[in-house]
């Protein structure tokens, strides 16, 4: 899914940066995954995901960008606890 929203988002930047880190979700969605320790939250994430999806299908780049921006914001709040 990763890879797919660098490509559809038609920013080279992004897509080079998708592609050069296609290990990094490998490494690190366990820890992301743990710090949702609710099934309340895991659900949320598993949504937040198929609604990023459906922005790109619906070809909306302003909602895309901002529920890329609160995953992106989410993961990184996740990987700094070190949980």
């Amino acid at each position: 899914m990763h890879q797919l929203s660098g490509q559809a988002s038609r920013n080279p930047v992004f897509a080079l940066i998708i592609s050069a880190s296609t290990d990094v979700p490998r490494h690190t969605w366990p820890i992301g995954w743990r710090s949702h320790t609710a099934n309340t939250d895991r659900a949320a994430m598993a949504d937040l995901h198929v609604n990023i999806a459906q922005t790109i299908k619906d070809c909306d780049p302003a909602k895309a960008g901002e529920l890329m921006g609160l995953h992106f914001d989410d993961s990184i709040k996740a990987l700094a606890a070190g949980s």
